[in-house]
């Protein structure tokens, strides 16, 4: 199984009555997004989620992603592997 769908399958898993999720995933890079994200649909349809998908490439777009987040009401929030969220994340979380 692809990374992006088990990692949507794991969030449902620990948090079963979120029935609304999120993709976080860097528009910059069509070639794992573009991927990453048919597949984490086609997961989200299978398991009976609602899925949308946050597109950031920079520190803004991070900030907007989270807004919406916020005005969804998801449950959760899977984050793409993306160089640029695993180079950023430590200045994120402070």
């Amino acid at each position: 199984m692809k990374v992006g769908p088990k990692r949507l399958e794991l969030l449902h898993e620990v948090i079963p009555s979120a029935r609304v999720l999120a993709l976080l995933a860097n528009h910059n890079n069509p070639v794992l997004t573009e991927p990453l994200s048919k597949d984490s649909q086609s997961a989200a349809r299978s398991l009976g989620l609602e899925l949308h998908i946050l597109h950031a490439s920079n520190d803004s777009e991070i900030e907007a992603a989270f807004v919406t987040l916020n005005g969804l009401q998801a449950g959760g929030l899977v984050i793409g592997s993306d160089s640029f969220f695993i180079a950023g994340a430590h200045n994120w979380l402070h």
